[in-house]
């Protein structure tokens, strides 16, 4: 259910079903692959290049409203609606989106710190999947927190990350940098949201 989560005992977390947050990233995302379809030197300014990781630092968050074709884009998007239907109006709009870009650049620093060793030294990467991971470790922290079951969100997510090992060109290693980004935030914020949702 839409911004409800709730354990056995029947306490939880309930959200008001706005998703202002969401709908902007998706316009975001949505302009700049229109602009990267007519304007393709965009894609390239604004990926993130491993080399460039000290010298344009910005490429580690602009990367990730960057898709590489039609079906990435779509995947992602949709993805990204789905997650932030049940999570923004949890967690609010401000820490919604502190989730999705801090696990964006988290991703993408993976990439970065395993470059040489499972990937090349000038990997380039473009793609929102390492925000959309961290949103999914956000949810299963959050579910796991009230007790819900999580069986359904570990085979979807066991689904994915066997897809990003099978699929030539997907980078698991930003899938599991957003992931571990996006768990671990919602754990540090779990007291807080708490303490929020027993004052109403």
């Amino acid at each position: 259910m839409t911004g409800r989560f709730l354990p056995a005992d029947g306490r939880g977390f309930h959200g008001n079903g706005n998703i202002p947050g969401t709908k902007f990233l998706c316009l975001v995302c949505t302009g700049m692959y229109l602009i990267s379809c007519f304007v393709p030197e965009a894609e390239t300014k604004f990926l993130f290049y491993v080399p460039f990781t000290f010298t344009e630092p910005y490429r580690l968050l602009t990367a990730a409203f960057l898709h590489a074709g039609i079906y990435h884009f779509l995947f992602n998007m949709l993805s990204l609606l789905a997650l932030g239907r049940d999570l923004e109006p949890v967690l609010r709009t401000r820490r919604f989106l502190t989730v999705y870009l801090l696990s964006a650049v988290g991703g993408n620093l993976f990439v970065f710190l395993l470059a040489g060793i499972t990937t090349p030294e000038n990997t380039a990467v473009v793609g929102a999947s390492g925000a959309i991971f961290g949103l999914f470790g956000a949810l299963l922290a959050m579910h796991k927190s009230v007790g819900n079951p999580t069986s359904g969100l570990l085979a979807l997510l066991v689904i994915n990350v066997a897809l990003a090992f099978l699929s030539p060109g997907i980078s698991w290693e930003a899938h599991l940098g957003g992931f571990l980004t996006g768990y671990f935030l919602l754990l540090l914020w779990l007291p807080l949201i708490k303490r929020r949702m027993r004052r109403r």
